[in-house]
């Protein structure tokens, strides 16, 4: 694998109320781990109090592990794979769903629950 690709994790949401009758919903940080085990970096995963979009993440092309909320699980790790020039995404705050027709059943990554939190990547490993 080469080059560079992102990662936007739909981690688990706070509820931040903003005046009387506003509320917003930021995403929860989350870290992203090396296939070593070591910490590569800590998400904010919103900019302030009425940020409701993920942070999109540019990482080398590679396989790495998330640690984040999900909001039946808490916390939980999932393996992510970085492609070149591709943005990988990963659904944990349950409101939004994967876009329909980008793969099948049999390809998709679920929860216990049976929801889906993204799609498996034919990885290409030495």
């Amino acid at each position: 694998m080469a080059g560079t690709g992102s990662l936007m994790v739909y981690s688990a949401t706070e509820t931040r109320h903003v005046g009387k009758f506003t509320d917003y919903f930021p995403h929860t940080a989350y870290f992203i781990y090396q296939t070593n085990g070591n910490v590569l970096r800590w998400v904010q995963n919103a900019v302030g109090n009425i940020d409701e979009t993920p942070t999109l993440v540019r990482l080398p092309a590679g396989i790495y592990s998330v640690v984040a909320e999900d909001d039946d699980y808490g916390r939980i790790t999932i393996p992510v794979l970085i492609g070149g020039g591709e943005t990988t995404t990963v659904h944990l705050d349950g409101g939004r769903l994967p876009p329909d027709g980008t793969g099948n059943a049999v390809d998709t990554v679920r929860l216990p629950n049976g929801r889906i939190v993204g799609w498996k990547a034919n990885a290409m490993l030495p």
